[in-house]
């Protein structure tokens, strides 16, 4: 993902959410820079998080500008997924 969200960071925002709301925020911050990714992250907000059913935290969910749920992964995606998954949404 880290090759591919760059292409599309103009049209489409993407959050890198911690799954426990008790994690640090700049902690989060720490390890997104010492990994090299080039989005915000952000604390989950537990209601949020409960509604989505996201149990763990390798969940991936894209939503859609109308607040359709249009893709949900529990485990790593390829380049492939992501730019498919980028490229729907930036359409859309």
């Amino acid at each position: 993902m880290k090759t591919v969200y760059p292409d599309f960071s103009e049209e489409v925002k993407f959050y890198a959410v911690g799954f426990d709301r008790s994690e640090d925020l700049s902690k989060l911050h720490q390890y997104a820079q010492n990994s090299g990714h080039p989005w915000p992250v952000a604390v989950g907000a537990g209601r949020i998080v409960r509604d989505l059913g996201i149990t763990r935290q390798t969940y991936k969910v894209a939503i859609d500008g109308s607040g359709v749920q249009i893709f949900r992964a529990t485990a790593g995606s390829d380049a492939d997924k992501w730019r498919q998954v980028f490229t729907q949404l930036s359409e859309g």
